[in-house]
Parts: C-alpha cells; structure tokens; sequence
C-alpha cells in the first residue's frame, strides 16, 4: 500500500484517471491472489481516499465474468458484476473485454459506456519476438476500430506493455480515433514528417509497410530489408542490443529460461523420443 500511495500521489496531478482492475493483470489464481478478488468495492473506497478527489477513478471488468462463475480453484461469487456495475456513474465509463459477451450485455442493460481493452495492440501471449522487431499490426487496428464503431462503444482502452519498437502502431491507433480518415501510408507519412525525415519520409513508410507484410505474410524477400533497418536508430528502440549493453534484461532472462527448461522441456524431450 505505501508504493500505491506514493504512485497516485505522483501521478494523480496530472493523470486524467486511475484504473483499478478486478483481477490482477496475470489472471492469477494463487492463494495470495485469490482474497483480493472479493473485496473489490471495498478496495475501490479505499483507493478512492487515497485519490481525494484529484482524478478519477474507473473501474474494469476484464475477467470479472470467469471470475463470478469461479474458475479453478476460486470458489464461485455471485453478483459480482451486477455490484461493480451498479457502482458506476453512468456518466463514467468501465473498461471491459468485448469477447464477454455475457458482461457487455449486463453493461448496456446498466447504461453505462463501454471502453473495451484493445489487447491486441500489445505483443504478450506468444508474441514476444515484436518486442525486438516492429510489427506495425496496421489490419488488427482497423479491424479493432471499425467493430467498435459497429457496437457503438464509447473508445477503446489501448494495452501497451512494451515501449519504443511500437509506437508507430500507437500513432495510427491514436489517429484513427481521432477521426483520421486517410489510407495508413498517409498517416504514416505525415508521421514521418513530423519526425524530421524530410525526403526519407517515403522510406520510412515503405519500411512500415514491408514489416507488416513480413509479419502478416512471412515474404522471405523482405529479409534484406529488415537487415538494414534493423541498423536504423529510428528504428531500434528496445532492442537487444540495448537490452544487453545496459543488463537490464538479464534476470529476466534467466528466469523465462529457467521457466522454459521446467516447463516445457520434458514435453519436447518426449516428442522427440
């Protein structure tokens, strides 16, 4: 509780909001975990406190549904979605995942505005290899935007992990919710305009465009070109060369190594045989 006291304090000044989820972001079922899933109101007033009125403070529902039904070990709680959405302003909106069906419709029955979690914006869940190397995910965005329009939700609450090597997908992503309408290439161009490239602005939109094709594709043709681009400080951000000079990446590593020989090891070696 002292390190969350010391974060709102520091960003409640200038945040427009805080975000309190119902799970934690792992979805872990363990015996430390579990108790915090029932107390959510309760936790939410006392959070509220420590806010004091300087931001708001919105509420997710992003797993609440598995969690009311009592997945695993975690014994049932009934109502549970019912009591989150009935302490929300409706003036106020809830972050929640569009693929629950069940919690999309209790939220519009309560009329209160839908934010869904844009999770595929980030690279989790097997994709980590785009931490190292772009993957602009320009269909997934318009996709995303254009079902969200279709359902009439109020925005989309965009999941970022990871910083530098995708920023060029947040700035479309941000774009096309601030109502741009032109075709990706423009949108891309106009970015590398205002990022001083000058007459390499084509460039740097063809380079986007390549990648998306790499991942969406797998064309070996572009291989030469993520090679050279992969040079290009613009283009480097969290890369492993950052990673390795400054050690940061090390323990965790190690720690997914470690993880992968235990895990997953037995599982290969009695494939193999």
């Amino acid at each position: 509780m002292p390190f969350l006291e010391y974060l709102i304090d520091h960003f409640a000044p200038s945040a427009d909001g805080f975000m309190m989820w119902v799970a934690d972001p792992g979805y872990c079922c363990c015996d430390q975990c579990f108790p915090g899933y029932v107390p959510y109101l309760e936790a939410r007033d006392e959070i509220a406190q420590m806010i004091g009125g300087r931001a708001r403070l919105h509420l997710s529902l992003w797993l609440a549904e598995q969690l009311e039904n009592g997945p695993e070990q975690i014994p049932a709680t009934p109502g549970l979605r019912a009591a989150i959405l009935k302490a929300i302003d409706p003036q106020d909106f809830v972050m929640l995942w569009a693929e629950e069906a069940g919690t999309v419709a209790a939220a519009r029955e309560r009329g209160v505005p839908i934010v869904p979690l844009f999770f595929r914006l980030d690279p989790e869940s097997g994709n980590e290899s785009a931490n190292i190397l772009p993957r602009p995910r320009i269909a997934a965005v318009e996709e995303e935007l254009q079902q969200a329009r279709e359902r009439g939700d109020a925005g989309q609450f965009g999941y970022r992990l990871t910083p530098y090597t995708q920023w060029p997908t947040d700035w479309l992503f941000l774009q096309r919710w601030a109502g741009c309408t032109e075709p990706a290439q423009e949108v891309f161009m106009r970015l590398g305009a205002r990022l001083g490239l000058a007459d390499r602005a084509g460039d740097f939109v063809d380079a986007i465009m390549a990648l998306d094709s790499f991942w969406t594709e797998g064309d070996p043709r572009h291989a030469a070109l993520l090679d050279e681009i992969g040079v290009m400080p613009i283009f480097q951000g969290l890369g492993l060369d950052y990673l390795w000079q400054q050690n940061r990446a090390l323990p965790f590593l190690q720690m997914r190594l470690r993880w992968f020989a235990q895990a997953v090891g037995p599982a290969l070696e009695s494939s193999d045989s």
